[in-house]
């Protein structure tokens, strides 16, 4: 059980075309009003059981920012227009900058910090196997990891060879190539187990931990 880990790293699937992160952005902003304000608003409330302040100022930042602010952003457009129409897309233009430099200075606060701090945890559930070879992400896992850092991860079980294809577009690896790629830790441990379904069939599977002195 892990308490606390304030340097995880997580990897994820992400979009890889404007399209599909165009999508994804309009389906996590219906997600603020489906799950904060309808299925979820009970824990803004204070005669709720479930209600807390943390929960409360979580709450009240998502409808402001995800919510009212998206809304407002096209109504003071929409006035912009009605009343500087000679102007309305250089002022609109300017404010869209300023909101770009923003969002880059929170990127170089970002760059500057994520190389230079240290992991305890290295956390990958069910992504490796969109990887063939993992030997870059091991060396990336061993250089970011602090002493006695873990990463953990799981992976398809491949009973011979290093890494291969199946039929669902996902990559299975071996034993002995998980340990063969993580041979720079101190301590490697691998265990079989069944991590998820594929057509109500069991997908044998590998839990993978190492760990770095």
């Amino acid at each position: 059980q892990i308490g606390i880990a304030p340097y995880a790293n997580c990897f994820t699937n992400v979009p890889t075309s404007w399209v599909r992160l165009f999508w994804q952005r309009c389906r996590w902003d219906r997600t603020v009003v489906t799950f904060e304000c309808r299925k979820h608003a009970d824990i803004g409330f204070p005669w709720n059981k479930h209600f807390t302040l943390p929960n409360a100022f979580l709450m009240l930042e998502r409808w402001i920012f995800n919510v009212v602010c998206v809304f407002t952003f096209w109504l003071y457009g929409a006035w912009v227009f009605l009343e500087y129409p000679q102007s309305a897309m250089r002022l609109l233009g300017l404010l869209y900058c300023c909101g770009l430099c923003v969002e880059f200075l929170q990127l170089l606060v970002l760059l500057f910090y994520s190389d230079r701090l240290k992991h305890d945890l290295i956390l990958a559930a069910d992504v490796f196997v969109y990887a063939g070879d993992l030997a870059g992400v091991t060396n990336y896992a061993h250089a970011a990891l602090t002493s006695n850092g873990v990463v953990a991860f799981t992976v398809q079980a491949l009973p011979d060879g290093d890494y291969q294809l199946g039929h669902d577009q996902r990559f299975s690896h071996s034993e002995s190539y998980i340990r063969r790629v993580l041979s720079a830790f101190a301590s490697v441990s691998v265990t079989p187990g069944t991590f998820r379904r594929d057509r109500d069939k069991d997908v044998p599977g590998l839990l993978v931990l190492a760990e770095k002195l």
